[in-house]
């Protein structure tokens, strides 16, 4: 039946909830290999799963919905309003339980087509496979009002790789504290907030090694920079690797 659906010069997409299961269960695996079907690309980490196989000038995609919802299927028929039904597998019938797999497949019929249709009437490009996919396709396809460039200079990797730290984790404080009430704040959607609001290079200039201090104020007064630096502090406010953890050290260090 499935083979059935797709035809030359076209892509049929499948969509099931933790699709490997179905693959499995169903030997899709040694079925499509003895029909003819050869693997052109497989992913499976975690909750996402893509596979994409070929048969002369025919493709299917056999995608996880847990791809864009990382939910059960029964959270998933709550969000659609479909719920999703119940069943006692050790006293059913064929009738029963056919028409208890039947719900599950129009919650996820119902959930991607809802979903496609966000993605059309939001204008975010092309459909994507993934949640990170689809968020690059609307940013490329509506966002990007100047190019990226990406480069290979072997130098400038290796700097970019050292600067790139994660946010400050630590406990300033330790024991039971007095003094409250206390709060917990949180930012909400940093990253999108903050490629929103300020300025990021989008093109690599030029890699410079011992630069004099004349030379890098003129430097930054044009361009963002990252650099590898001796510090001398009294405040732990600048960051450093050690043993491969992030600490904020005083005193003098490279970092």
């Amino acid at each position: 039946y499935v083979e059935s659906l797709v035809h030359n010069k076209t892509q049929l997409y499948v969509f099931a909830h933790n699709i490997f299961f179905d693959l499995q269960s169903s030997w899709f695996f040694p079925l499509f290999t003895r029909w003819g079907w050869v693997l052109d690309f497989v992913h499976d980490k975690g909750l996402t799963y893509i596979l994409v196989i070929k048969k002369d000038k025919k493709t299917i995609r056999l995608l996880s919905t847990t791809n864009w919802f990382d939910i059960t299927v029964a959270e998933l028929g709550d969000m659609i309003g479909l719920p999703k039904l119940e069943i006692d597998f050790t006293d059913t019938s064929d009738e029963a339980l056919s028409i208890y797999c039947r719900r599950d497949v129009d919650i996820i019929k119902r959930a991607m087509i809802d979903y496609m249709f966000f993605v059309e009437s939001h204008d975010l490009g092309k459909f994507a496979m993934t949640r990170a996919a689809q968020s690059l396709a609307a940013y490329r396809h509506r966002f990007m009002n100047q190019k990226i460039y990406i480069h290979s200079d072997e130098d400038s990797i290796a700097l970019e790789e050292k600067a790139y730290i994660g946010g400050r984790t630590e406990c300033f404080s330790l024991g039971i504290q007095s003094g409250g009430p206390f709060i917990t704040l949180d930012i909400n959607s940093m990253y999108p907030y903050v490629m929103r609001q300020f300025k990021y290079p989008c093109q690599l200039v030029g890699y410079k090694e011992h630069v004099d201090q004349d030379h890098l104020e003129e430097i930054l007064s044009k361009y963002a920079c990252a650099g590898q630096v001796t510090v001398d502090t009294n405040d732990p406010i600048y960051a450093m690797r050690h043993n491969r953890k992030i600490i904020f050290p005083v005193g003098e260090f490279e970092t």
